[in-house]
């Protein structure tokens, strides 16, 4: 049975694995990033959001919005990117 609550299925990414008995899911991947990320960035809460927001984009296009999805993508890179321009921000290496 899906579950499009708790596991929806463009959101499952590989099934057959011992480290992720339930199937390794985007939520895995971004909760490791996000961890990560915190720990060895200057990355803000903003930036962190609209990074985020398009790796899920780009991650489930092909199952699930395709083109569409990827669209979504390209706008949180782009107010990313524009907040780093206008910021003077090349990258986000530990201060």
């Amino acid at each position: 049975m899906n579950d499009n609550v708790n596991s929806p299925k463009h959101y499952i990414l590989y099934t057959d694995c011992n480290k992720f008995p339930s199937g390794l899911e985007v939520m895995d991947i971004r909760e490791a990033l996000a961890a990560k990320i915190g720990a060895t960035t200057s990355m803000t809460h903003l930036d962190y959001s609209d990074w985020d927001r398009a790796l899920e984009y780009l991650i489930r296009a092909p199952f699930k919005n395709g083109k569409e999805d990827i669209e979504k993508a390209e706008f949180y890179i782009d107010r990313l990117r524009n907040r780093m321009r206008e910021n003077g921000i090349d990258n986000f290496k530990k201060l």
